[in-house]
């Protein structure tokens, strides 16, 4: 219920009327190389159902970062996952990803999961996320994220190249994941 109440608050920022599926959710974790990953990296954490599914397949040392802009989903996934060793809860915006990231003195991260809602973002807003996450990234990293329409293809093309689009249909509405990897510029 926080989530559809946060939504009807700012449409905008949280992007959908209820947290993603388990189907989504899985298929999308279900990505990660776990044995090699070092620092992961989720943005627009919302209620956490990304993040439940990370925390139970992370290896002991690596180190999660959870984004989350908004006050009270931030306080809801402060108060479920604060206690894991090696998370990190941030109330920030993922346009600032590299200087916090600096902040903690990691330099380069393996994954980037996302679930922000970048059609309801300015095209500014979305190219500084972007190079955000592009600076980020390692060169072998990967940005996996998903979106409910292709639209945003045209957005992120100067950036990244697509590795695999998969569709999940067992989602409201279904989803379209898109693991990219970094562009050599």
């Amino acid at each position: 219920m926080i989530f559809f109440k946060e939504f009807l608050k700012n449409a905008k920022q949280i992007g959908s009327i209820i947290p993603s599926s388990s189907f989504l959710s899985k298929a999308i974790v279900s990505k990660i190389n776990y044995k090699t990953a070092n620092v992961i990296v989720e943005l627009g954490a919302g209620t956490g159902v990304f993040t439940e599914m990370l925390i139970n397949n992370l290896n002991p040392n690596t180190k999660l970062f959870i984004f989350e802009i908004n006050p009270l989903l931030y306080k809801t996934l402060h108060n479920k996952f604060s206690h894991f060793k090696n998370i990190y809860i941030i109330n920030a915006s993922a346009e600032n990803l590299t200087n916090i990231l600096s902040f903690y003195g990691v330099n380069k991260v393996d994954y980037i999961l996302s679930g922000l809602p970048f059609l309801n973002f300015s095209s500014t807003l979305r190219n500084r996320i972007f190079t955000n996450i592009y600076s980020s990234l390692k060169l072998s990293g990967e940005l996996i994220l998903f979106q409910y329409t292709k639209f945003l293809e045209n957005d992120f093309k100067d950036f990244f190249e697509i590795n695999n689009l998969e569709k999940v249909y067992l989602n409201f509405p279904p989803a379209n994941i898109y693991t990219l990897v970094k562009k050599i510029k």
